[in-house]
């Protein structure tokens, strides 16, 4: 039911953001005809595989296995993580100077771990909870459409204080929902908008969702200019999803 409910405007959205983002940031270099060219030469001087590549390919595959089995062996992702950092320590595929001077990895385990640990104790401790009832109890005498508009809006860009997704969902999710439902909004509609809108906020900065981090540590997009290209894909998103989005599920009958 959530890639049919994703159907329609994901393959909008997927279509309109990256051509929008091309105008907003162009790209300093559009063409590369000797890319291609260029890979094969250097794949082909690299060889086969050496021992330590099959080591490290095969501790991916085992991390990753792990991952997908957390409800059978009740593991924190974090373990499998630090066993395959050890193993390959274990093994000399990495070295310790290898681990000290890999700086944008030290960059994201510092800050990103301090906003997603200040996120979680928001949470813990009910702020962001108390601020979205507050929202909802400011406007009991709205009704269920304005509210739906105005709390999507606040609950989308919210996440500007946000370095997990997880974390937004369960402070804020739970108490716009509750609301909409007791003012008699379709439910398929307020559950569905509020769940999808959670993820597409995610581009908003770069410390949004987990794999931000690592892209703006290479340095390749300044600070200002991700948001900046943040805030308008919002826009293109927020208008995307709110029109094909909202009709396509009335269309195939989730509200």
């Amino acid at each position: 039911s959530w890639m049919l409910a994703g159907l329609a405007p994901g393959l909008i959205s997927m279509l309109t953001v990256p051509w929008v983002v091309s105008k907003v940031n162009p790209p300093e270099i559009k063409r590369t005809p000797e890319a291609s060219e260029f890979a094969r030469k250097q794949l082909q001087d690299m060889g086969p595989l050496s021992r330590n590549e099959w080591i490290l390919l095969t501790v991916f595959i085992g991390v990753c296995a792990m991952w997908m089995t957390t409800n059978i062996h009740g593991l924190d992702v974090v373990v499998p993580a630090l066993m395959g950092a050890v193993t390959l320590l274990l093994l000399g595929v990495l070295s310790w100077n290898d681990i000290i001077k890999e700086e944008s990895a030290w960059d994201i385990f510092i800050w990103y771990g301090g906003l997603l640990q200040l996120a979680k104790n928001l949470n813990d401790t009910g702020v962001t909870t108390e601020f979205a009832k507050a929202i909802a109890a400011s406007m009991t005498n709205a009704t269920w459409i304005t509210l739906f508009a105005v709390a999507l809006a606040i609950y989308f860009y919210a996440h500007y204080a946000f370095a997990s997704i997880t974390a937004h969902l369960l402070s804020m999710y739970p108490a716009f929902v509750a609301v909409l439902l007791v003012k008699g909004a379709p439910v398929g509609l307020v559950c569905y908008a509020f769940a999808c809108f959670a993820n597409l906020s995610a581009g908003l900065t770069n410390y949004g969702t987990t794999p931000s981090p690592m892209f703006f540590s290479q340095g390749y997009v300044p600070f200002k200019t991700w948001w900046r290209v943040g805030f308008v894909a919002s826009l293109v998103n927020v208008t995307v999803w709110s029109v094909v989005g909202f009709s396509w599920w009335k269309l195939i009958g989730y509200w």
